[in-house]
């Protein structure tokens, strides 16, 4: 029907209605919302508009709905279908949502005046801060925000969850002084990338949170570790015994009552050693965490459902001085887990000690029954042998024998490039992903019939399509970085050639 009333093809119209770009606006005092479109011909916007209108009032009078409305405000039409008002100035055409902000956008449009953004030195800056040229770009202020009272849990300052403090406790200092934010989006036939970029000074974060920056802001995080078949793998700095023992400064009552409990509970494990202070305060603020497929095509008992290995590596201040201690509290958790395991009817864990070429591996291994010795459907815990490893300043903590031998025998990671101010990096490889999941797809299927009901083929399709799209997606990476005077925070996805 459009391309009808138009006499062009619906993307040329699109083309041209939207030439001059489509803006979207949030306006705090009158709680209203704006879609600005300028087109490069005011006949085609009025063209099209009618169309759109006819259309909307066919669908009023089939379903009995309140009929379009029409008018004038100044000369310049104006039309209202339920809640959205619409106006057509020269080439703009106006979507809102009430009467007093779209008459403010017409009297902007026809007086002019000193209080519009392309005056405003703040969004200049913003605006001269984006670089290349995003096919969307937003511009959030800030400032607008806290002194209106919006959002108020992201700009008071303390968290209520202390796993959510680690992972972006420092951003929440940004947020109470940051004057803005800007969105940019980039798109290519093979990438989607995604930046949040916002002024940053490292004062704002303080003493409280310079655990998540670093001194002076400087903190940077190790490179991502990579070992054969990664699926995950995270890096970042964090300086967490900083975090954990400035809880008061950083969490809400309750939080730091309960990271309290915790204290008390892991110091007793710890044989008494305070565990913010002694334990944690032990790791440098180096952080790496990566997760592989699994190979088990020559392990037997062979577990059902095949899960990723997963380790975190953390580096020793004093390796020789914590060696020790560390390991005696992994052989004593494992004996708690024996006595639990053992009431619930789970196998038990044998626990060993190797020491060769300067890494030292303890390990212990489920010690499968006779009936479990050669099966191909064995349980879950198969999927476990719970090491820890000490290679120099290294500690590694991993969920199988096999990994935390990888990472203990790898080379020290070479030192990022001058220049790179990445906090924190994550990367998913999804093809691995893939791979792990087609190792269950049999389990997969199995529980999308129980969960959802489906008959075997319709689950099959199901969890087939799943596989279908990860053999699209190549990777998916997120990074904040940050400077001196600013963080950023970027998602890019990268697709697959498409053949």
């Amino acid at each position: 029907y459009v391309e009808t009333e138009l006499e062009m093809p619906w993307r040329k119209v699109l083309e041209t209605v939207t030439a001059g770009g489509v803006h979207f606006a949030f306006d705090p005092p009158t709680q209203g919302a704006a879609v600005l479109i300028q087109s490069s011909d005011a006949a085609t916007l009025d063209k099209f508009l009618g169309a759109v209108l006819d259309l909307a009032e066919l669908d009023a009078k089939f379903n009995k709905k309140d009929e379009i409305r029409s008018g004038q405000y100044r000369g310049v039409k104006v039309y209202r279908v339920d809640r959205a008002r619409f106006a057509v100035a020269d080439r703009w055409l106006v979507i809102c949502n009430n009467d007093e902000l779209g008459k403010r956008i017409v009297d902007l449009h026809l007086d002019g005046g000193d209080a519009t953004l392309a005056r405003n030195e703040q969004f200049r800056a913003a605006r001269k801060s984006i670089a290349d040229a995003p096919v969307v770009w937003a511009y959030v202020n800030v400032a607008a925000l806290r002194d209106a009272g919006a959002a108020k849990d992201a700009f008071r300052g303390k968290s209520d969850n202390p796993v959510a403090e680690l992972l972006a406790g420092g951003l929440l200092a940004t947020a109470q002084h940051t004057p803005y934010l800007t969105l940019s989006g980039y798109l290519t036939p093979k990438q989607l990338r995604l930046v949040a970029a916002a002024p940053h000074e490292a004062a704002w974060a303080g003493e409280a949170r310079e655990y998540f920056f670093g001194p002076r802001g400087q903190g940077v995080a190790p490179p991502l570790l990579s070992p054969a078949g990664t699926i995950l793998s995270v890096s970042t700095h964090r300086d967490i015994a900083q975090m954990w023992l400035r809880a008061d400064d950083l969490l809400d009552e309750k939080a730091v009552d309960q990271l309290a409990q915790a204290d008390s509970n892991l110091s007793t494990l710890f044989a008494g050693k305070d565990f913010g202070e002694q334990i944690l305060g032990s790791f440098q603020p180096d952080v790496q965490i990566v997760a592989v497929r699994q190979d088990f095509a020559d392990v037997l008992p062979r577990p059902a459902i095949k899960l990723p290995a997963a380790a975190i590596v953390f580096r020793l201040k004093e390796p020789e001085a914590m060696m020790p201690e560390m390991r005696r509290t992994f052989q004593s958790l494992v004996g708690f887990l024996n006595i639990v395991g053992a009431q619930q009817g789970q196998p038990p864990l044998d626990i060993d000690i190797d020491k060769a070429d300067g890494l030292q591996l303890v390990h212990a291994s489920y010690v499968p029954t006779e009936d479990e010795k050669e099966s191909t459907s064995a349980r879950i815990n198969y999927n476990f042998s719970p090491t820890v490893a000490f290679a120099g300043d290294r500690f590694v903590i991993a969920s199988t024998t096999a990994l935390a031998r990888q990472l203990g025998e790898a080379k020290p990671a070479l030192a990022r490039a001058k220049g790179a101010n990445a906090n924190t990096e994550l990367t998913l490889h999804a093809a691995t992903l893939r791979e792990a999941l087609a190792d269950n797809r049999d389990q997969l299927v199995a529980q999308n019939m129980l969960k959802e009901g489906h008959t075997r083929e319709e689950a099959q399709q199901q969890v087939d399509g799943l596989l279908a799209v990860l053999g699209v997606l190549h990777d998916a990476s997120l990074s904040l970085d940050v400077t001196d005077s600013t963080v950023q925070l970027s998602a890019e996805l990268n697709l697959n050639d498409v053949e």
